[in-house]
């Protein structure tokens, strides 16, 4: 590697305090956080003692996704430009802000997101966004971290006209769910393999790439990409994110030799005026890390059970070894212990070393959220003692062709291996790696114009792909509606239904009473009475829906209603119909659960 700048520092450290939400606000919460000239306050509800905490930025409730990148995202876009590798690290329990302060999106001069918005009041709301009537200013002020900082850097490489330099922008994303790696921005969901290459260091295999030009490529990839997180719901947020997200850009500038007067003159009479210089003097590469942590949450506070309950274990047990490798970098400088989760792997560099690395903590004001506030400021304020030495990427052409004829020589290494190798497991894993080290190659000489042709056939089948969900999701939407007023009207048809029970019920009871007392009367008859009561006996079956049996032999009689069988048929006809509706009901309850 050529001679670079390196620059000792120590990680960066900043709190950002919520406005108390609704939830809190149910449970008569107050507000116990104090912000003053970058120190937070936090005061115990029952005891009154107050403690203090100093950081590098503090922003309290009234502070919008603006002032925030003002004070952080700028300084990183000019370091990423300067040759650094850069991360942000929003931490904090779940509900507290990470997903709106590093995702929020609506393009300038629009009112609506591109980030399927809904209203704040909505159960269904994915991110806690301002609404479609705010004011343009409001809008504007609260886009997030990640759209931001690809904007200036995109719009930074736009505006420089230097025929000497050219300028490669990549993104990819993916999340870490259950300590397995999922690409975000694939439409097939297989785990993904991290590895640990000599040569070109850490890396997830087949990882998808997308080379950008512009923010509205890199929107419809976090928009694709955000469909896919898993989120789920708990007591403390509607939308928790269960997952790590991650959104990587790699940036790199490569700077040519200029031309010689004769090259230049030979490009005008061919018409040539864009070509870049053949030669490459140098290469810059910066790798931009902008994390959206999972919550850290405790289960009883969340209420998670089931599936959701095992999501938070891993949860914790994975932001618990991110804070045994702080703690060891605190304590003792170094840290043995990266290697123990997929998260602290990926993060490695960021966390220990060659990186620009700044820590949002997330943090609500509540009383009822006293514990977990303090616990979150009390473990940030120690990575503010983290150091961190960052240095610029640079390398010349002829490292950069160093790694190439690296990688081309480990290729025919294990071509030599599978040769004169029998062992059928060995042959597998041999070809495995060859398989892998071929792609890493071709990825190392492909060309810029081929990449930006192949990302731009990527992006219009994403179009084509994010407009036929669109139209899945309004039909669900109308799907949806339909039977939430369905939902209803069984509702109230059970509720007549076991009123018209009810009923029935009463009136068959009586009838019960009454045969009782028809049955047990048989009345002794003469034969005068018998034979004027035979005559009647037709009539008396057809008007009064009496079934009357005349004892002739002991001149006796017997009545029954035919009415009561009528009526515990009809009974019977009412619960079965009624079972119907319930299970029906409870169908439709299932399909509205929140998603696992």
């Amino acid at each position: 590697m050529s001679e670079s700048k390196t620059n000792n520092d120590t990680v960066k450290v900043a709190v950002r305090i919520r406005p108390i939400n609704k939830s809190e606000q149910t449970e008569n919460a107050s507000s116990i956080i104090s912000v003053s000239d970058n120190v937070v306050n936090i005061i115990e509800p029952v005891s009154s003692v107050s403690k203090s905490f100093g950081f590098d930025y503090v922003f309290g409730a009234k502070t919008n996704n603006l002032d925030i990148y003002n004070s952080v995202g700028r300084d990183i876009v000019k370091n990423a430009m300067a040759g650094y590798n850069c991360c942000i690290l929003a931490y904090g329990q779940t509900g507290s802000g990470k997903t709106y302060t590093m995702l929020n999106y609506v393009p300038q001069n629009s009112k609506d997101t591109m980030l399927n918005y809904v209203p704040q009041n909505s159960k269904d709301a994915m991110l806690n966004y301002v609404p479609r009537n705010a004011s343009e200013e409001t809008i504007v002020s609260n886009n997030g971290l990640i759209p931001r900082i690809a904007e200036e850097l995109l719009n930074n490489v736009s505006s420089n006209k230097s025929p000497n330099v050219e300028y490669q922008i990549e993104v990819s994303f993916v999340e870490i769910y259950a300590e397995k790696i999922f690409d975000l921005l694939s439409d097939s969901h297989p785990a993904l393999k991290l590895h640990i290459n000599p040569t070109i260091g850490t890396y997830i295999e087949g990882l998808t790439s997308i080379a950008v030009t512009n923010i509205s490529q890199v929107m419809k990839l976090i928009e694709k990409g955000f469909k896919h997180r898993s989120t789920s719901s708990t007591a403390m947020n509607e939308q928790s994110s269960r997952s790590h997200a991650i959104f990587n850009i790699s940036f790199k500038q490569i700077t040519y030799s200029p031309f010689s007067d004769a090259q230049v003159e030979n490009n005008r009479s061919m018409n040539m005026q864009d070509e870049k210089p053949r030669k490459i003097i140098s290469e810059k590469t910066s790798k931009i890390k902008l994390v959206d942590l999972a919550g850290s949450e405790r289960v009883k506070t969340s209420k998670v059970t089931g599936v959701n309950f095992q999501e938070a274990i891993a949860i914790n047990k994975s932001l618990s070894m991110l804070s045994t490798v702080f703690n060891e970098l605190v304590e003792t400088g170094t840290t043995t212990k990266c290697r123990s989760s997929i998260l602290t792997s990926i993060l490695a560099d960021s966390i220990t070393g060659n990186s620009k690395t700044v820590i949002i903590a997330n943090v609500s004001p509540a009383s009822i959220q006293y514990e977990i506030s303090l616990q979150t400021l009390f473990y940030v304020h120690r990575t503010k003692k983290i150091v961190v030495k960052a240095h610029i990427n640079e390398i010349t052409s002829a490292e950069t062709q160093s790694i190439v004829n690296e990688l081309k020589a480990e290729i025919e290494r294990l071509k030599f291996e599978l040769l004169k190798t029998t062992d059928l497991e060995e042959v597998n894993r041999l070809k495995e790696e060859l398989a892998e080290y071929e792609r890493l190659y071709k990825e190392s000489t492909i060309s810029w114009s081929d990449k930006l042709k192949t990302s731009q056939e990527s992006i219009t089948v994403l179009e084509t792909e994010l407009t036929r969900l669109d139209s899945i999701i309004a039909e669900k939407e109308n799907e949806k509606v339909s039977l939430m007023n369905e939902k209803t009207k069984l509702e109230a048809d059970i509720a007549n239904l076991s009123g018209e029970k009810e009923s029935l019920a009463n009136e068959i009871y009586n009838m019960q009473n009454e045969k009782t007392i028809l049955m047990g009367d048989k009345v002794s008859l003469t034969n005068e009475k018998l034979q004027l009561l035979g005559e009647k006996v037709s009539l008396m079956n057809s008007i009064h829906d009496l079934h009357v049996v005349i004892d002739e032999m002991n001149h006796n009689i017997e009545i029954l209603r035919n009415e009561n069988n009528h009526l515990t048929e009809s009974l019977e006809n009412l619960k079965s119909e009624r079972q119907k509706h319930v299970d029906l009901l409870k169908n439709l309850n299932n399909r509205f659960k929140p998603q696992q």
